[in-house]
């Protein structure tokens, strides 16, 4: 069985590590295949708060909700 994770920040967040990224190993002893799809990647997620990278951090946002509707579309398919 595969199982598709749409998580907000990538796996250096706590959130990430601790509600998915811990499951990964656990699952596939028992054939479930978990993939953690993040919204934002490693660059996007050092400079979301910097105050003067918000053109880099919009631009980055929003090439990632093209990136999610991408992910979706391919569960759909798969």
């Amino acid at each position: 069985m595969k199982v598709l994770a749409l998580a907000s920040y990538p796996v250096e967040a706590a959130a990430t590590r601790f509600r998915l990224q811990q499951f990964v190993e656990p699952l596939a002893a028992r054939g479930i295949t978990l993939s953690i799809h993040s919204f934002l990647n490693s660059q996007q997620f050092k400079q979301l708060y910097r105050q003067k990278s918000w053109p880099r951090t919009a631009l980055g946002l929003f090439s990632s909700s093209l990136r999610r509707l991408k992910d979706i579309e391919a569960a759909r398919q798969g």
